[in-house]
């Protein structure tokens, strides 16, 4: 692969991991302005809409992702049909978010309501722009998303060192949420990308062909929560809060091998040089880097989240040994569903039973007996994916 076609996505990296620090220091100023129960807020609210707006929309943007890389990988405009999905996808976000923010108040305290509501919005708003998102990573263009993202990390920074009351933070939340909703400008001005709401036959023609990527993407985040999961079963939130913090860095830097994986679809499916290379290489890279991250920060993590320290770093540990695993797991989920997605739903399979099976195991461990159930449940994973993924396949269907 070509420096030059590795420039914006190097960028969206860089920008996703400033975005990660912001978003860490946007926490901190959290948990002193609301203590547990602005925390508790915070995080309900994130996981209730996420469950929401990611059942409904029916795995539209994963859908597009893959059209967009085979147009590109073939040299094709974008397909029409993405119109059709795009304005299919709007709809369910626009249903999604209305039914949270209806049930909002059965969710959180009162005296955080006004800021789970802010939260609320500025979840919404980068919703809205998953499909657009999904299609310019699809394309390999991901220059839009990166100046997006590194917006809001300026916009998370600022709240969290000048804010003074919650109603101030999550203005400030709202306003980040903007930002990253960058990318929806151009998928409402492309003219195949133009949403639009067509008749019950399309509509149930889109939906036929984004629901297999929609259970793809639940099997995928059960096995890459399960570490999670195990601990809540058979221990204590309290184990369940040393696991977050001990992990915090590591799980958010995933998000940089998702990143390189959805961008290197078009390049795998071209057969385009050094991309399989990529694949081999850029997963540990991207652990190591995580890994030397949570390590320079587990002490402030540990003081500012009421932790043990040493009952971190034993957490830390293991983490740290499994990260390369889970890393390059991540990394090469986005391609191996572009190629044969038979194949990824037997590899989800079997690692959501091996971490079943590991997690009876060793669960009573509390965090540690967590982690290592999802590290057996993707290194399955990478059993089935690597003849795959390394000898090369040819693209299948759904």
């Amino acid at each position: 692969m070509r420096l030059r076609g590795l420039a914006w996505p190097l960028a969206s990296y860089v920008a996703a991991g400033v975005n990660k620090v912001a978003l860490l220091g946007y926490q901190l100023a959290l948990g002193g302005l609301g203590g547990p129960e602005g925390l508790g807020a915070h995080a309900t609210v994130v996981a209730v809409a996420g469950l929401a707006g990611g059942v409904l929309h029916a795995g539209l943007p994963d859908w597009a992702l893959y059209r967009a890389a085979e147009a590109k990988a073939e040299g094709r405009a974008l397909p029409a049909a993405l119109g059709s999905g795009h304005g299919l996808f709007l709809a369910s976000a626009a249903l999604a978010y209305v039914g949270v923010g209806v049930g909002l108040g059965a969710l959180v305290p009162t005296g955080t309501r006004a800021y789970a509501g802010a939260v609320l919005v500025g979840l919404f708003l980068p919703h809205l722009s998953a499909f657009s998102s999904s299609t310019l990573r699809g394309l390999g263009a991901p220059r839009r998303e990166a100046l997006a993202t590194l917006w809001s990390a300026v916009a998370l920074g600022v709240a969290a060192l000048t804010a003074s009351s919650l109603a101030q933070l999550g203005v400030g939340f709202v306003v980040a949420g903007g930002c990253l909703s960058a990318p929806l400008g151009w998928g409402l001005r492309d003219g195949a990308m133009r949403p639009r709401l067509e008749g019950a036959a399309p509509v149930l023609g889109r939906l036929r062909e984004g629901l297999p990527y929609l259970a793809l993407g639940l099997g995928w985040m059960a096995l890459w929560t399960a570490d999670t999961l195990v601990t809540r079963a058979v221990g204590a939130t309290a184990d369940v809060g040393l696991l977050a913090a001990s992990v915090m860095v590591l799980h958010g830097g995933l998000y940089g091998s998702s990143l390189f994986g959805a961008l290197l679809v078009h390049r795998v499916r071209g057969g385009a040089p050094g991309a399989r290379l990529a694949l081999v290489g850029l997963g540990p890279l991207l652990a190591l880097v995580g890994v030397v991250a949570s390590w320079g920060l587990h002490g402030l993590l540990a003081r500012r989240f009421g932790v043990d320290e040493a009952a971190l770093r034993g957490v830390l540990g293991v983490a740290s040994a499994l990260a390369p695993v889970g890393y390059t797991a991540t990394l090469w989920m986005p391609v191996a569903i572009g190629l044969e997605p038979r194949r990824v739903r037997l590899a989800l399979a079997g690692g959501l039973l091996a971490a079943a099976v590991v997690g009876a195991a060793v669960g009573g461990r509390g965090a540690t007996g967590g982690l290592w159930a999802m590290g057996a449940g993707q290194a399955v994973v990478l059993a089935v994916l690597g003849p795959l993924v390394l000898r090369g396949g040819r693209p299948g269907t759904t």
